[in-house]
């Protein structure tokens, strides 16, 4: 990965956060939320955009909480609305390159369940191409076309 600022010198004693801050300002950091809902036959909820099979998340508004975001996000990607909040997730980091930018996305993720009849609707203007409810094995499959950090997340 090119860094777009050079990294001369960095001295570190014995603060080990001191290194993360250094490293984070080599990026623009994007705040995201997201969430893993499962229905009622212990499906996972996925969609498929830009070639990989994803968690439904996107970025937090202004004054909106993490929680809030993570349902909004579903609720607009795939059409669902009466979600319920079973857990708090870990939180996932990841870096890619947008408009010649370094950007480091900090998802912090849900878990909810759902138990509705409503219609999948993929949210197709953020190119969204299919919104589906997967089985373990279905997901098992997918591997190569998950983002790792996503894998990661799933096997906890």
């Amino acid at each position: 990965m090119a860094l777009s600022k050079k990294l001369r010198e960095l001295y570190i004693i014995d603060d080990p956060m001191l290194f993360v801050q250094a490293l984070w300002s080599f990026f623009d950091r994007i705040d995201a939320a997201g969430g893993m809902v499962w229905n009622q036959k212990d499906e996972l909820l996925m969609i498929h955009r830009l070639g990989h099979w994803d968690l439904p998340k996107g970025k937090v508004e202004e004054n909106e909480e993490w929680e809030e975001a993570a349902q909004r996000e579903i609720e607009e990607e795939c059409g669902l609305t009466g979600l319920k909040l079973k857990s708090e997730l870990s939180k996932t980091y990841h870096s890619y390159t947008l408009k010649g930018k370094e950007i480091l996305k900090v998802t912090h993720w849900y878990s909810y369940s759902y138990a509705g009849p409503e219609e999948l609707v993929p949210q197709e203007e953020e190119g969204i191409e299919e919104v589906l409810w997967l089985n373990k094995d279905e997901v098992t499959k997918r591997r190569e076309l998950i983002y790792p950090s996503l894998y990661q997340l799933l096997e906890e």
